[in-house]
């Protein structure tokens, strides 16, 4: 009877702690802005390894005159160890009669295929029906399967004369598609949100900044750090810390982006905000000539750090309305 007593002690023993070691998944499919940007990540986190997510169909909705003007970022081709992820496209993919892969297409569903009511395919568009899906072999080889947590593509909102907070939604496409679903062929609900700040109006103006500044501004989702009274003094995150408006915390955020390439500093939170002359050095857009803006700047009274319009008083008038303050 004690030999019993103590194998089942024991079985219990093992069985609480293999519970108490085994991970939890919580799979989450949410909108993510991208810092201070007009850009936003699709992004899904805590995928259970064993029941991996084998397609996505989601709805893009957003609501008042905001739109959405591009799909970007998102994988192509098959899952591999060097590059995991979802980018085969049914809907769109171009395979020659011979079956090779001639263009795989791109995430934005086929406007050939049945589409929920609303939805408009061509971009700009205020409802987007997207599709992802996965390939990858063998089927349990977690090397070559896509990873548990990743971005599925970006969207770039165009405010489009909005004011306040448009909101975006992403729902789960079940009409025709089957919405989000999983390897085991359960199904999986997605229905978020994300209100998304917009002022009225683009605050740089084309017509009177340079091709390459205003490129550089639309290639980084139009942030609106670069109209801040005194960022071109080094002012990354327009608040006053004390007397000062350039300080510490511009100054780290100027560390975090010093020397970083594009496509690095794309994904960092208000990194784009340290380049304090908009240009470009080299490969660098936060490079030396922006570290000595705010070297000359750092730690001085309010009025010794002059606004960034043409006549420095801090009053934005035509022809300045909507300028680079310069």
């Amino acid at each position: 009877m004690k030999r019993a007593f103590k194998i089942a002690t024991a079985l219990f023993l093992l069985s609480a702690i293999s519970m108490m070691t085994l991970p939890a998944f919580a799979l989450d499919i949410n909108l993510v802005r991208q810092g201070t940007t007009n850009k936003v990540n699709i992004r899904y986190t805590g995928a259970d390894p064993c029941n991996l997510p084998r397609a996505f169909a989601l709805v893009i909705n957003i609501n008042s005159k905001a739109v959405i003007t591009a799909v970007t970022d998102y994988k192509t081709g098959e899952s591999i160890s060097t590059s995991r992820g979802y980018g085969i496209y049914p809907a769109t993919i171009a395979i020659e009669p011979n079956g090779n892969v001639t263009g795989w297409g791109t995430p934005i569903a086929s406007d050939s295929d049945p589409l929920p009511a609303g939805a408009d395919q061509v971009l700009p568009s205020k409802n987007i029906v997207l599709e992802f899906g996965s390939l990858y072999a063998p089927v349990h080889d977690w090397t070559n399967s896509p990873a548990v947590d990743g971005n599925l593509c970006t969207l770039t909102v165009d405010c489009n004369g909005a004011s306040g907070g448009p909101v975006i939604t992403m729902t789960s496409e079940a009409t025709y598609r089957g919405g989000v679903v999983l390897r085991d062929r359960t199904t999986f609900a997605v229905n978020k949100s994300l209100v998304f700040p917009c002022t009225c109006c683009d605050c740089l103006n084309q017509a009177v900044v340079t091709s390459t500044e205003w490129n550089a501004w639309v290639q980084f989702g139009k942030p609106n750090c670069w109209c801040y009274k005194r960022q071109c003094r080094g002012d990354v995150d327009n608040v006053k810390s004390g007397p000062y408006w350039v300080s510490t915390s511009d100054l780290n955020i100027l560390k975090s982006a010093f020397n970083k390439n594009d496509t690095i500093l794309l994904t960092m939170t208000n990194g784009i905000c340290a380049d304090f002359d908009h240009t470009k050095v080299g490969l660098y857009r936060v490079a030396n000539p922006d570290l000595n803006i705010l070297k000359s700047n750092f730690n001085k009274s309010e009025t010794l750090v002059k606004c960034c319009d043409a006549s420095q008083d801090c009053t934005l008038t035509q022809p300045e309305k909507w300028n680079f303050w310069k």
